[in-house]
C-alpha cells in the first residue's frame, strides 16, 4: 500500500471512529486540560514520528473533542 492510500485509510478510519464514539457518547465526559496533556503526545521530535504514531495520537485527539454533532 502507498503511504498516500494509507494516510486517506487512517484518516477515514478515524472520521469513522468520531462519529461511532458520537453515537454512544453525545456528550464529552470533562477532563482537565493536565490530565489530556499526560494522554496526548504533543511534542515533536528531532527525529520525527512514524505514520501509525501519528495516527494514534491524532485519533486520541479527535476522541477527546467536543462532540459538535451532538443532539
Amino acid at each position: 500500500m502507498k503511504d498516500t492510500d494509507k494516510i486517506i485509510n487512517k484518516t477515514v478510519d478515524i472520521i469513522k471512529k468520531y462519529y461511532e464514539h458520537s453515537e454512544k457518547k453525545p456528550v464529552l465526559k470533562y477532563r482537565a486540560p493536565k490530565e489530556l496533556k499526560k494522554d496526548i503526545g504533543l511534542t515533536i521530535e528531532k527525529k520525527g514520528m512514524n505514520i501509525d504514531k501519528l495516527f494514534g495520537e491524532i485519533e486520541k485527539i479527535a476522541l477527546n473533542s467536543p462532540k459538535t454533532n451532538s443532539k
